[in-house]
């Protein structure tokens, strides 16, 4: 049930992302607009607090924060990119398409995210060399009782959870792994501080 969005607002974005950037699948998989159903959103809500402010950390084209955002009760929806290209194409249609989600063109780690409940990544810096800074900066600075939705794609020789379980045993009395459900495609923790 899509709570926040109308329907035909959040199918019309798409179209429209999907129009600029064109994503063919070749491996089979099943399209929402422009987002593959990778990840069971909707077996993970009940981990989730209610009313939360929920940020993206590498949003993209906000596909994920919209699937995430529209399963949620009143969720604050923030986006954070990068990569200039990617924000001036999706800025103007989320306002286009009145979609109630703030962006922001910065680096991931120069982002305050103390205020965030949720904080959701997809495979962001698995092209960083430094993985760890990236998780020590998460982890180090979401808020008490905020929750980390992690969630990877698999590629061929990557060692699929090693760097989420070394991330909490390294915190190991300040985080709690809530969920992880693997699948042949991908994987998805949350993580609790």
């Amino acid at each position: 049930m899509l709570h926040l969005f109308k329907k035909q607002n959040y199918i019309s974005f798409f179209q429209d992302v999907d129009a600029i950037h064109a994503m063919p699948t070749d491996n089979g998989d099943e399209w929402y607009g422009y987002i593959p159903k990778q990840y069971p959103f909707e077996d993970i809500i009940e981990h989730l607090p209610a009313n939360a402010k929920v940020v993206d950390l590498g949003c993209g084209f906000c596909e994920n924060l919209l699937y995430l955002g529209s399963l949620l009760e009143n969720p604050e929806l923030h986006g954070v990119e990068f990569n200039s290209d990617y924000y001036n194409d999706v800025s103007p249609l989320v306002t286009e398409h009145n979609l109630p989600i703030t962006l922001h063109n910065e680096n991931i780690l120069n982002h305050d995210i103390s205020s965030y409940d949720i904080i959701y990544t997809f495979c962001p810096a698995k092209t960083d060399t430094n993985y760890q800074a990236y998780t020590d900066y998460i982890l180090q600075n979401m808020k008490d009782d905020a929750v980390w939705i992690e969630a990877h794609k698999y590629c061929p020789g990557e060692e699929n959870s090693e760097t989420v379980d070394n991330a909490i045993s390294r915190y190991s009395g300040e985080v709690t792994k809530l969920y992880e459900d693997s699948e042949d495609n991908g994987l998805l923790v949350i993580i609790k501080k």
